[in-house]
């Protein structure tokens, strides 16, 4: 059977966390790439292109409240506001998640055929997205018309793997791990 499920976990004692509730999810979720919470929604991704909103301000009775299905698999997800960015393996999705039970698509853009899943970071204005060779930078001032901005090529080009940030800078990997990239972000 292929079920998936999500799970909300008691972790106020770390040595012996509880399962506090259960939701089984829609097929669509088959492959979960990532999750982010924020405020009292729970937002997922997954390797089968199913993109889900799920309540859980009671985290006893977990709810699916919307989803989005534009096909292909989705790999990370950035939030900003009312607006989540899906990272899928052709394009940048942006969905307007101010009323979860009815996600509108502001905007999708076409970067081309990658297939690893990779993180994707929002910083003010700006998102960035690993991409085969190289980072791309977007603007995403309007979320209705997101552009490539500009984009950095490793001198190596040994490939881009994951990003993470911290204050004023952004760290990239190589995509095999093979070195560390670190940017000034501070300016925009």
């Amino acid at each position: 059977d292929n079920k998936s499920i999500f799970y909300i976990f008691d972790i106020s004692s770390p040595s012996t966390p509880a399962v506090l509730a259960s939701l089984e999810l829609p097929a669509i979720f088959s492959g979960a790439n990532d999750i982010k919470v924020s405020g009292n929604y729970a937002y997922f991704a997954s390797e089968a292109g199913g993109f889900g909103v799920i309540d859980i301000s009671n985290p006893l009775i977990p709810a699916l409240k919307g989803t989005y299905n534009p096909g292909g698999s989705l790999y990370s997800i950035a939030i900003s506001g009312i607006n989540v960015f899906l990272l899928g393996n052709k394009d940048v999705y942006v969905l307007d998640i101010s009323n979860p039970a009815a996600l509108v698509t502001l905007d999708e853009y076409y970067y081309g055929q990658d297939n690893d899943r990779r993180e994707i970071y929002i910083s003010g204005n700006y998102l960035y997205v690993p991409y085969n060779n190289y980072l791309r930078i977007f603007d995403i001032t309007d979320a209705g018309s997101i552009f490539e901005l500009n984009y950095f090529v490793p001198p190596d080009r040994l490939g881009t793997g994951d990003i993470a940030a911290s204050g004023n800078y952004l760290f990239m990997t190589g995509q095999w791990g093979s070195e560390l990239s670190i940017f000034d972000i501070s300016d925009q």
